[in-house]
């Protein structure tokens, strides 16, 4: 059984905009300083945990790269403090769930299927 977590691995998340306030908002890179991820080395079935309330904003994602120019740090702040409070609402979900179904050789990596359970909600992904 391999095992991830921050003191080994990376894991990052990115929020895209969407809808007709899209205009307004910012594509987002997020680093989740909490976390596991265990991957069965026979089956490569992969059971992940993830703290949402250890999310770090890493800075805006326009167009699929990074933004050379910072988000301000009280910008930052109200990000993650919405993201946290309003989106997540962590203090009433305070974890995230992944539970592979199929993970599938493929060329350069794998396809998985799972279960993700987010904000109180499992669903398939």
């Amino acid at each position: 059984m391999a095992a991830y977590d921050a003191s080994n691995s990376e894991c990052l998340a990115f929020a895209f905009k969407e809808g007709l306030l899209s205009v307004a908002a910012h594509d987002l890179k997020l680093r989740i300083e909490r976390f596991e991820i265990r991957v069965d080395d026979a089956s490569n079935a992969i059971d992940a945990w993830f703290d949402p309330n250890s999310l770090r904003l890493v800075g805006a994602y326009p167009d699929g790269g990074p933004d050379p120019e910072e988000l301000p740090p009280g910008d930052v702040e109200k990000i993650h403090d919405h993201i946290v409070d309003d989106v997540l609402q962590t203090q009433r979900y305070p974890e995230v769930r992944f539970v592979s179904t199929a993970v599938e050789p493929r060329e350069g990596g794998f396809e998985v299927s799972g279960e993700l359970t987010l904000h109180g909600q499992t669903r398939e992904l």
